[in-house]
């Protein structure tokens, strides 16, 4: 299939750690500092707050009590005052690491992960065993898209003396990070050691990481484990019938969609399926049926907007087409819609259009692959084949399996009369049709990181 999907996220398991008070004794404020935490859990803040700052001012010189100010005051949603605080346990102590973990996980909780991740590198640094850090590093570097950092982190959590989280947490979260970064089989051995069908979201990327590295048979097994374990989950039958549709087993993945939206009737997720499926089988008037019946369920998912455009296209209905591509642009589109709406645009001959959109892409998606694909298209189109060349090169250098980008290159090749080359990017087209026909699909839905259904 395209690359052309919204993301279909798995929720990763994962929640970051929060690092409770750590006094190896009973300290002289503790009986004043929870009576003042008990004011704020049960509704009188202000009071609390009162207490807390009273109390600080007693202990001017003490970390520890700073750092559960901070803590307090978080849990009274209180972030401003709380990192205050927790500033103020680093002057004291800079290489406090409960104070530098405290106040990480409460500018991650604010969403300014930019900033929680050079606090936990510092407590990394200062502790290199410090598992608690290293598990909270490795979420926040997954929300960074820093998957190399993340993998990292996450060994170094699971190598702690002190593990920071069930075995099987952290192998979801290093397996999380190896799927991003394309390394499926690292994935798959390191959730198979880890007993990952005991919960579905592990059960799910493993069986992703099965399809994706070529053991479909074992894929298939663990995605009806999932259908089994979560039979309410419309992620396990869509995953499912991806599966068999790269296997060429047609019909299993249209009894599994079946089976699945009995099970969970009008799944936008499900629908969305059969119309992949439809297209597939060239059915395009039953696939815009399915597209737009999803559509109904869910309107603020831009892959099945995506999908219509492109149906609609196939089919001449251009103005119902270009629409379709717009609405997917309005809810939460990614690069690839972007590219997939460009591209119909290039097709449409309106190409100044496309130029302007890809080139603003490019600014903040430097040698994004599918955007060079679409820039060779397009000066392929306009008969610039110098100009096509450069930009398919880059394309099927930084992304060798994408059969668009290799067809692309071939007749542009073609045109300047190197047929040679031709003749072997067409070989390559071929191997990686066959390949990509349901991968890239699959690898969308199967991202481990984010939201919805």
């Amino acid at each position: 299939m395209r690359r052309g999907w919204v993301e279909i996220h798995i929720v990763v398991a994962i929640t970051l750690i929060v690092v409770a008070m750590r006094a190896q004794t009973q300290p002289p404020w503790i009986s004043s500092y929870n009576v003042a935490l008990g004011h704020i859990r049960t509704g009188k803040p202000e009071v609390g707050v009162r207490e807390l700052e009273a109390l600080g001012a007693s202990f001017p010189g003490d970390a520890v009590l700073a750092t559960s100010i901070g803590a307090a005051l978080d849990l009274g949603a209180r972030h401003e005052q709380a990192e205050r605080w927790y500033q103020k346990a680093l002057a004291i102590d800079p290489q406090y690491e409960p104070a530098l973990n405290d106040l990480a996980l409460s500018l991650a909780s604010q969403g300014q992960i930019d900033r929680a991740a050079p606090l936990l590198r510092k407590a990394l640094r200062i502790d290199p065993h410090n598992g608690r850090a290293a598990y909270n590093l490795g979420v926040i570097a997954i929300r960074l898209k820093g998957y190399e950092e993340a993998v990292g982190a996450f060994q170094a959590a699971r190598k702690a003396p002190d593990p920071p989280a069930p075995v099987e947490t952290l192998a979801l979260g290093e397996g999380t990070a190896l799927f991003k970064l394309g390394r499926y089989a690292e994935a798959k051995a390191l959730l198979q050691i880890s007993s990952a069908c005991s919960e579905v979201a592990s059960c799910l990327l493993l069986g992703s990481s099965q399809a994706l590295s070529n053991d479909l048979p074992a894929a298939v097994s663990t995605f009806q484990s999932a259908v089994r374990t979560a039979p309410q989950n419309p992620d396990a039958y869509f995953r499912l019938a991806l599966t068999f549709l790269q296997g060429q087993r047609d019909g299993e993945a249209k009894d599994t969609l079946a089976v699945g939206l009995d099970a969970i009737p009008n799944s936008a997720l499900l629908l969305y399926g059969q119309a992949i499926l439809y297209e597939h089988l060239g059915s395009y008037d039953l696939a815009i049926h399915s597209a737009m019946n999803s559509i109904e369920q869910d309107p603020l998912r831009a892959d099945v907007w995506s999908l219509l455009g492109r149906l609609r296209a196939h089919e001449g209905q251009v103005d119902e087409a270009d629409e379709a591509f717009r609405r997917a642009l309005s809810v939460d589109a990614t690069v690839d819609h972007t590219v997939e709406y460009a591209e119909f645009l290039i097709h449409s001959g309106r190409y100044p259009e496309a130029e302007k959109m890809l080139n603003e892409m490019s600014k903040s998606n430097k040698d994004n692959p599918a955007i060079n694909r679409s820039l060779g298209k397009l000066y392929k189109s306009e008969g610039k084949f110098d100009q096509a060349e450069v930009f398919l090169r880059h394309a099927v250098s930084e992304d060798p399996k994408d059969p668009q980008a290799h067809y692309a290159l071939a007749i542009t090749l073609e045109r300047l009369r190197r047929y040679a080359e031709a003749k072997k990017e067409l070989d390559l087209f071929t191997q990686a049709k066959e390949e990509r026909r349901f991968v890239h699909v699959l690898e969308i839905a199967s991202d481990p990181v984010g939201g919805k259904k």
